[in-house]
């Protein structure tokens, strides 16, 4: 009975994973980070030079956030004025490598929560399957069915509350990062000045708290292309230089804010379900 009642519930939840309507794996595909689509784009950074364009060789980039964007705007610039590539390539693979170490570490804090949640889980249901083997009782499968989905539940919402944590503290410096990269792209081409009023648009981005610097810093920047047709590279490097930092203090906030909410998941959810399958044992020990 009880390995009936352990492959009742394991076809229940690869039935909710697997069905087409399903959105576990479009949750799945959203949390997991692209590290296959980031590390075939940092390769394909590698081949972009001067000399390989004008070959005319074709190089399909893989998508990878704001990063390939800005690759193939730095591909289409070289090819229509004739500018040297190397140095912003170098630049933009240094960025995209950070973002990946960066996306790695927010994952393996999401991981390491849902483990978490899912080995009290594990050592809840094998408490209570032999508990009833040596006891020699049963617990009615509605009620360790209800543990199930409660359990399963946390898992859910911890993914979720991971995913809009994760947008909260870092979407809007996505929005930065992409304006920056994309500033230094087209300066360092010398593009046309409404190249750059089309492209570099910074009116939309958000400027709450901390970030008015960022937009007023990247405004000032604009001003000083349109004004004298150029800019100095060591102050845009100098802006997003700071603006990882800043990306690194945010990390920091997220973490201890994503710890809270692994806690209360660890207590409500994970330690919440075991007491009750105790409780459940307990109780018909006693009788």
């Amino acid at each position: 009975m009880l390995i009936a009642q352990s492959v009742f519930f394991l076809f229940i939840f690869s039935k909710l994973l697997m069905a087409e309507d399903s959105k576990f794996p479009k949750i799945l595909r959203k949390v997991i980070p692209q590290t296959r689509a980031a590390n075939e784009l940092y390769k394909s950074l590698l081949l972009l030079n001067i000399n390989y364009l004008k070959m005319g060789k074709n190089i399909e980039l893989p998508q990878y956030k704001f990063f390939t964007s800005i690759a193939e705007d730095l591909v289409k610039n070289t090819i229509k004025y004739g500018v040297g590539i190397q140095v912003e390539v170098q630049e933009l693979k240094k960025g995209l490598l950070k973002d990946l170490r960066m996306e790695k570490k927010l994952f393996s804090i999401l991981t390491g929560g849902l483990f978490q949640v899912f080995f009290i889980m594990a050592l809840g249901f094998t408490f209570s399957i032999f508990a009833q083997k040596e006891l020699s009782f049963k617990i009615d499968i509605i009620f360790t069915f209800l543990i199930f989905i409660l359990q399963s539940f946390g898992l859910v919402t911890f993914t979720f509350l991971y995913r809009s944590l994760k947008k909260k503290h870092f979407s809007d410096l996505w929005e930065y990062l992409q304006k920056y990269y994309l500033l230094r792209s087209i300066t360092q081409a010398n593009a046309p000045l409404k190249t750059l009023s089309e492209k570099v648009n910074v009116h939309t981005l958000p400027e709450k708290g901390d970030l008015a610097y960022f937009k007023t810093n990247i405004q000032q920047l604009l001003l000083k292309v349109k004004n004298s047709g150029s800019m100095q590279v060591e102050d845009l490097n100098i802006a997003i230089n700071e603006l990882w930092q800043y990306v690194d203090l945010r990390f920091e906030k997220f973490d201890k804010a994503l710890t809270a909410v692994k806690l209360m998941h660890l207590v409500v959810f994970g330690l919440g379900g075991y007491l009750v399958q105790v409780f459940l044992i307990f109780s018909k020990f006693s009788l």
